[in-house]
């Protein structure tokens, strides 16, 4: 139940002043603490959303958590950094992959930047799939799908899930052709 969190309250009073997100270091502390829960021996799929990156000070919307966009920046890094030396190690790290993807560039930002890239990286990946990966690919949001059911051992026809395309296999993708 979302309202047993411990940050619950303070969401509901960030989200009347316009804020829509809890602050990304609980998310990432109650995520860890969920995954240690589920039984190391069955496979398992974890999703985190986190928010604080979402906001940009200086456009259109004001994170409560932070002073400043540089703020905002250097904990993400921070918060990013640490969950991947905590996952690396857990005992189950060897068998597990992890995925981060963004799912759009900053919000707000009225000033187009075509040096602004998203940043989407995969972990722990098996070797199988690692061997002639393209690591500079075009891609949507159609292709995650298909990528992470390879990623999760379902062989697919074709690499294919619909009109997406795995990012494991060297076939183009829909923006790629």
């Amino acid at each position: 139940d979302i309202k047993s969190f411990p940050w619950w309250d303070e969401f509901i009073k960030q989200k009347e002043k316009g804020w829509w997100g809890p602050s990304d270091k609980d998310v990432i502390k109650k995520f860890k603490e969920l995954i240690l829960e589920v039984n190391g021996k069955q496979p398992f799929f974890a999703v985190m959303f986190t928010v604080d990156f979402h906001a940009n000070l200086s456009n259109f919307m004001d994170n409560p958590f932070f002073d400043t966009d540089e703020e905002i920046i250097a904990s993400t890094i921070n918060n990013f950094n640490e969950f991947i030396e905590w996952f690396e190690k857990q005992d189950f790290y060897e068998n597990t992959s992890l995925v981060i993807l963004a799912d759009h560039k900053k919000m707000g930002n009225k000033i187009k930047n075509p040096k602004e890239k998203l940043y989407n990286a995969f972990f722990n990946v098996p070797k199988e799939l690692e061997e002639g990966l393209n690591l500079d690919r075009t891609f949507n949001q159609v292709d995650i799908a298909p990528t992470l059911l390879e990623l999760a051992g379902v062989k697919l026809k074709e690499r294919q899930y619909g009109v997406g395309v795995s990012l494991f296999s060297n076939k183009k993708t829909l923006v790629e052709r």
